[in-house]
């Protein structure tokens, strides 16, 4: 099938690299780190969408100096041969799902530095772009799927035509068409027409939460008292987490205890995720999670015994550690194929060379400078 770009021309998609909800992701033949997404339904509102999305990008959308990108914003709609649109353009970013992070063999082999120190820097990141995005533009989709983390722990967001955010040309809403139920927070009418950043604010919290308790889900687990397990929607609407309520939710087997995270982490958890329903307070937002993540990275402690155990200083002992001997396994462990870091570099003495010559003192043997007269000093000398 042919297929056209506005300021590229004719394309030729590529090998499929990812499928999703709403359409497929083609490498684009000939263009370097570009993808297409192609929909499977396009409908007549994809077009004005995607040329109002494109028009203003935001703020943090431009490239870092080493290429990296915090958003795969759309740069160009995609045409087929009937001059109908059908996707879009974007820079591709390399990198896995942030769930592969939350797997303690899987995060040992995507990231150089596979530590929980590294994860509190990914949870930093993450919260600094909702936070660069916010008031104007909300994610509404906020799902692990939808994040991708490089090697040094760079994250970026993607699906960002799903995302709600203003035309400010024509004043119009372009709202966010879905929501992944686990990370949306439960409203008894349903969910809002237009979203306000509070909804994002809610599945950043468990985001930061599963990047902190090596990916468990706060709300994962079975109702104490109920006759099935509800899923982790079903207990979002229940209030059943085990960060407010501990005894809401049924014990198993290699649970972490939300006591590893400090205790100002747990208080903006628990005003994240406490009932909305009769009282509404206001969540954290991500501004405070930056905040709060930047303090947390300054007080981490190296274990003694592994190089890869890290854990809040407060605690006095390696939380891991101690998993370990509980015979939960290792959440933190090294990778299956170690890379040998870099030789470090060997010390050069430095040698305080003579300051060069400018000209300031003449040569030997360079004839010494005529006596010029002295300049004036008002229009009555000489």
């Amino acid at each position: 099938m042919t297929y056209l770009a506005a300021g590229v021309g004719e394309l030729h998609l590529g090998p499929r690299i990812a499928r999703g909800r709403e359409g497929t992701v083609f490498r684009v033949a000939g263009l370097d780190r570009v993808l297409a997404k192609i929909y499977r339904r396009p409908d007549a509102w994809l077009e004005p969408r995607l040329t109002a999305a494109i028009a203003q990008p935001p703020a943090r959308w431009r490239a870092e100096p080493d290429g990296h990108r915090y958003v795969a914003w759309p740069q160009s709609v995609v045409y087929d041969a009937e001059r109908r649109a059908v996707g879009f353009l974007m820079f591709e970013v390399l990198g896995v799902p942030l769930v592969q992070i939350y797997e303690a063999d899987t995060r040992a082999e995507a990231l150089d530095d596979p530590t929980w120190a590294r994860c509190v820097w990914i949870a930093r990141e993450l919260a600094a772009i909702f936070a660069a995005l916010h008031p104007s533009i909300v994610v509404g989709d906020v799902s692990p799927n939808n994040v991708l983390v490089t090697r040094a722990g760079r994250v970026c967001l993607i699906d960002c035509d799903s995302m709600q955010f203003p035309d400010r040309a024509s004043g119009q809403i372009w709202r966010a068409p879905m929501a992944t139920a686990d990370y949306a927070p439960y409203s008894p009418g349903g969910p809002a027409q237009v979203l306000t950043p509070a909804h994002d604010h809610f599945g950043l919290a468990i985001l930061i939460c599963e990047l902190l308790m090596a990916g468990q889900h706060p709300y994962d687990g079975r109702p104490v008292g109920a006759a099935r397990a509800e899923g982790k929607a079903g207990n979002i609407r229940l209030g059943a987490n085990r960060v407010t309520n501990p005894a809401s939710l049924g014990a198993r087997p290699g649970l972490i205890p939300p006591i590893i995270m400090p205790a100002r982490i747990r208080r903006l958890l628990k005003e994240a995720f406490a009932d909305q329903t009769h009282a509404p307070t206001p969540r954290p937002t991500a501004a405070m999670w930056v905040q709060a993540l930047d303090t947390l990275a300054e007080n981490i402690a190296a274990c003694g015994h592994s190089v890869y155990h890290r854990y809040p200083r407060e605690l006095r002992q390696c939380v891991w550690c101690a998993q370990v001997s509980a015979g939960a396994g290792d959440y933190f462990p090294p990778p299956a194929h170690p890379r040998t870091p870099p030789p470090a570099k060997p010390k050069v003495r430095t040698v305080r060379a003579a300051p060069p010559d400018y000209g300031h003192k003449p040569k030997k043997g360079t004839p010494p400078l005529p006596d010029f007269p002295a300049p004036r000093t008002s229009w009555r000398d000489g």
